[in-house]
């Protein structure tokens, strides 16, 4: 189905350990103050070490939004830092560009989810070899264009996934993005780590959404009102294990439950196969002595 192997990527988080810098500002609330008195309602934004935004249940003064859940409760991340969220489900949004960059050592695989942009850059750099990546991703079109009349009316729907596989391994390096569109752009997740391919998908692989919003109906009149949330994709696929690397493979699986991974089914191939989640069920079949299959679901 694909020329090159399934892979799961072990991520490595951002946090303020190996962030650098960003163009986003983070002021989507005023900062907490432990003098300030709150209201009910009120946002306030708690920057460092948490990056998150917070909406009081109730009237406080003193309590510290993120070990306070009766005064506070989370609301996400703030606009800087939902792309680095690792629940996901959160978009850092821009106008025209914008670019951050944090530091890793070693790191081959670079995750692009839930984009609306034109291209992305991304450059590597370290002490010992400076400026040894640089990558501009023009993301495709992607409509379906059958006609004239498709092509001359058909709104342009942009890549919306991308992964990048070969950045050099290098110790110690500073990452850089850059996201680039026209008007207002996203991305909804930026992922990196280290990819282990498992083995080759094959064919009857399901895809899917699991959509996370609401319809709330009145019993009295009938009306309905929609609660958006937005979605999570789905996966289910099979995977060709040759025999001698079936136990290793089941270690790795061992080691990332209940881990978020990024899992590209088909590179190169069908974008939507690219899931960003958890491993809900994983099972090996020993079809025989030179084939094993393995089941997955993320």
């Amino acid at each position: 189905m694909s020329a090159r192997p399934a892979t799961l990527t072990v991520l490595t988080p951002i946090d303020d350990m190996n962030f650098v810098s960003s163009t986003l500002p983070e002021n989507d609330h005023p900062v907490y103050d432990p003098l300030q008195p709150y209201l009910a309602n009120e946002r306030v934004i708690v920057t460092e070490g948490f990056h998150k935004v917070y909406a009081a249940l109730r009237n406080s003064t003193g309590a510290f939004p993120p070990e306070s859940p009766l005064d506070w409760v989370e609301v996400g991340p703030t606009n800087r830092w939902a792309a680095f969220d690792m629940d996901g489900g959160t978009f850092s949004t821009g106008l025209n560009s914008f670019e951050f960059a944090v530091t890793g050592s070693r790191l081959d695989t670079f995750g692009f989810l839930e984009l609306k942009a034109l291209r992305i850059r991304l450059r590597a750099s370290s002490m010992a070899y400076p400026d040894y990546f640089d990558k501009t991703i023009v993301l495709r079109d992607t409509a379906v264009v059958n006609s004239w009349w498709s092509y001359t009316n058909e709104p342009i729907q942009r890549q919306r996934q991308h992964v990048e596989f070969e950045v050099p391994c290098i110790p110690n390096s500073t990452y850089t993005v850059t996201i680039e569109g026209e008007g207002p752009i996203s991305i909804g997740s930026f992922l990196m780590g280290k990819k282990k391919e498992i083995g080759f998908a094959q064919y009857g692989v399901t895809v899917g959404r699991r959509t996370l919003g609401e319809i709330l109906e009145d019993r009295l009149t009938g009306r309905r009102k929609r609660i958006r949330r937005g979605f999570r994709r789905q996966i289910n696929l099979q995977i060709f294990l040759e025999p001698d690397v079936t136990d290793a493979v089941q270690n790795q699986l061992d080691e990332l439950q209940e881990v978020p991974v990024l899992f590209v089914g088909t590179p190169g191939v069908y974008e939507c196969t690219t899931v960003f989640g958890d491993i809900t069920r994983s099972s090996t079949t020993l079809v025989g002595p030179n084939e094993n299959q393995l089941t997955l679901e993320i």
